[in-house]
């Protein structure tokens, strides 16, 4: 293992130059504060020398190449909501706090992309998105308190990763600080990018032992009009999964008819039973309707004991609706 120099008054002095006093604490409150992650275990968490807080990703760079002059180790920190202990400063030295590069730069709704630096929150973007009628799919469990960094740098899961990937597969590229502090940017903001290497798939989940990821460049997609959510409880582990698969055919079988629109004349109800009788629909339990089940957009006349014998079956089926269209006669 590397050896590495205590945090000294010099270095001190010339981190204050770079980011300014007020964005380097010293102090017992905050070093405590930045031991750990969520790690609970004590025996795990270490107290950092130093807190720096930085503005800009030339900021970074510049810390970066003040920890290889007086060789002191650095840990980058995202939010702190990981539990995998990346965040935590095993050998002291700096805590690099990205949290104050928290600006959403860009939602671009014709090419469907986002740019945000690190510090930005995941449900900032995602509602930033939404206005826009885009849908960022990244989608941690702490989505309201994670940042976008620390998103990419674990390759988080979460949610949506079945349907859409982890966190690798949202990103278009990553401005990255080396550990010797030059800036580089890898990968495109193209569809097909097949030249060279994927240096920035590399980058994506090496929690900052490659580099400090200081903004990135994120793919949208279009946001699914409708949403049903879907809770089956099952006594039978080999019939519960293989629920995903068969709802990946199902979608696979109703691409054609995805484009679907509901008319201006659409009833919108969001309970089953009201749906309506009518020459179009003489049966109450059967409707033209398009949903989106765990991200699947499909469009179905199926009564529900006909879906029901499309999918492996559960012992109970529980629907809760909402913004299901439902047409019917007006």
């Amino acid at each position: 293992m590397a050896k590495y120099n205590p945090v000294t008054p010099e270095l001190l002095e010339e981190l204050k130059k770079v980011v300014g006093a007020a964005n380097v604490k010293t102090d017992a409150e905050t070093l405590d504060r930045f031991k750990t992650d969520e790690e609970t275990d004590p025996r795990l968490m270490h107290l950092p020398e130093v807190v720096v807080w930085v503005n800009s990703t030339e900021e970074v760079a510049a810390v970066m190449k003040l920890a290889n002059r007086f060789v002191v180790p650095v840990t980058p920190r995202s939010a702190g909501t990981s539990v995998s202990d990346g965040a935590i400063p095993v050998l002291g030295g700096i805590v690099l706090n990205m949290e104050k590069m928290n600006k959403i730069i860009e939602i671009n709704e014709d090419a469907m992309y986002a740019v945000a630096e690190a510090g930005a929150r995941t449900i900032d973007i995602q509602m930033a998105a939404k206005a826009k009628g885009l849908l960022y799919a990244g989608d941690p469990c702490s989505a309201e308190s994670c940042l976008i960094g620390g998103n990419i740098a674990t390759n988080a899961g979460g949610n949506k990763a079945v349907r859409y990937g982890t966190t690798r597969n949202q990103v278009y590229s990553v401005e990255v600080v080396t550990p010797t502090g030059e800036i580089t940017t890898l990968g495109s903001r193209l569809k097909k990018c097949s030249t060279g290497y994927c240096l920035e798939q590399l980058v994506m989940g090496s929690e900052g032992t490659l580099g400090i990821i200081c903004k990135a460049t994120l793919k949208l997609l279009p946001l699914p009009p409708y949403k049903v959510d879907v809770a089956a409880v099952y006594d039978d582990l080999d019939k519960a999964v293989t629920l995903v698969p068969s709802l990946i055919v199902m979608r696979a079988c109703a691409t054609l008819s995805s484009a679907w629109k509901p008319s201006t004349k659409t009833k919108w109800t969001p309970k089953w039973k009201n749906w309506r009788r009518s020459a179009k629909n003489p049966e109450p339990s059967m409707c033209w309707k398009q949903t989106s089940v765990f991200g699947l957009c499909v469009k179905t006349a199926w009564s529900l004991p006909a879906l029901s014998a499309r999918l492996p079956s559960p012992t109970i089926w529980l629907f809760l609706l909402t913004r299901l269209p439902i047409a019917s006669s007006a």
